[in-house]
């Protein structure tokens, strides 16, 4: 159920012995021992390679350092522009959430049922339905002060669609390799990745626009969907590829990019476009009421006037935020504009009333 990565390489896995719960895992299939032991460099024009110890507790490693005494280095002794690149291995996050799946639940009845087991989501990639894997994002949780580059993975229970958590291993800084997993109320439905799949398969717009790209000699590919998690809630994008149909095949050229939030749905031809189209507001209001009588203008200045400025103001701060980066700070700005939008629509309704 976890999607097949690159072979690792590292030294000292050995075949594993008959475990209940560790043999039906498929990446566990060849391996019995990983440690994320050591990091290697190969300088591109040299040839030169370097070892660096990762894990200083790791009894492989240590072992191998004193057979080759003169061939690993410590970690520290890597240089910093390299160190600020290090990334935490996908091959082996995938198996740690494979193992989380099972073993996250901690009351012994309901771990000896099963009653709670997870699963790793599905999603489609290139028409195909296939199991999501590890991804890279730069993000910045409500536990954290600023952005870092996280390694994601969402779970869902076994046998269902709704999402229930995500994990995720920090790459940056002196949290390296650290590992935490978000849970999701079970009360409350989150939607997981083929659900909003489905539901990008089910708009219109989007359906009319795939049929369109795939009877002019192209194939549409849908891309690996993104989860990435704003406040309370989640922001899910896709990329969409057309490919030219011929017998020697052809480069996927990016064409689109699909953005879900909430129940919201846009699919436009760059991220920034599609995003400003998710959580923009509709300017047809404030014209709306330019347009009635004047009789009461001066109760329609002082009121529309001064929830479109707050509006505007809002919503440049919103934009100002995502090009920085800044996701927390954009989805709190955005759900401070969708506040006063809401309080323009009422007084804008209460002013036609009159």
């Amino acid at each position: 159920e976890i999607g097949a990565g690159q072979p690792s390489g590292i030294p000292g896995m050995n075949q594993p012995p008959r475990r209940r719960l560790a043999r039906n895992q498929p990446t566990l299939h060849s391996i019995n021992y990983i440690r994320n032991s050591a990091k290697i460099t190969i300088d591109a024009y040299s040839g030169e390679t370097n070892f660096y110890i990762a894990d200083e507790e790791d009894p492989l490693i240590l072992t191998y350092q004193k057979i080759f005494p003169t061939l690993f280095k410590t970690i520290s002794e890597m240089p910093g522009t390299l160190r600020e690149h290090i990334r935490y291995p996908r091959d082996l996050f995938a198996i740690q959430a494979a193992m989380y799946r099972t073993y996250h639940m901690q009351n012994a009845q309901v771990f000896y049922n099963q009653e709670d087991l997870w699963a790793v989501p599905q999603q489609i990639y290139a028409g195909t339905e296939q199991a999501m894997f590890p991804y890279y994002a730069v993000m910045k949780t409500s536990q954290m002060q600023n952005e870092e580059l996280l390694l994601l993975l969402p779970f869902t229970p076994s046998n269902k669609e709704n999402m229930i958590g995500w994990m995720a291993a920090q790459c940056d800084g002196p949290n390296y390799g650290r590992i935490m997993v978000y849970n999701f109320p079970k009360q409350e439905l989150v939607y997981g990745p083929m659900q909003v799949e489905a539901r990008i398969s089910q708009d219109a717009d989007i359906a009319k626009e795939l049929t369109l790209w795939n009877q002019e000699g192209s194939e549409v590919i849908r891309g690996d969907i993104i989860v990435v998690p704003i406040q309370e809630s989640l922001l899910y994008i896709e990329p969409l590829y057309l490919r030219q149909r011929s017998s020697r095949g052809g480069l996927p050229e990016l064409k689109r990019v699909i953005v879900s939030y909430g129940n919201r749905i846009a699919m436009e031809e760059r991220l920034d476009q599609a995003l400003a189209s998710i959580f923009s507001f509709d300017h047809s209001i404030v014209a709306s009421i330019e347009q009635t009588d004047s009789t009461d203008s001066s109760v329609r200045n002082t009121i529309v006037n001064d929830l479109a400025q707050r509006a505007l103001s809002q919503f440049n701060k919103a934009q100002d935020l995502l090009r920085d980066g800044d996701w927390t700070g954009y989805g709190t700005s955005i759900l401070q504009l969708e506040s006063v939008l809401n309080r323009l629509a009422e007084d804008t309704g209460r002013l036609q009333e009159n």
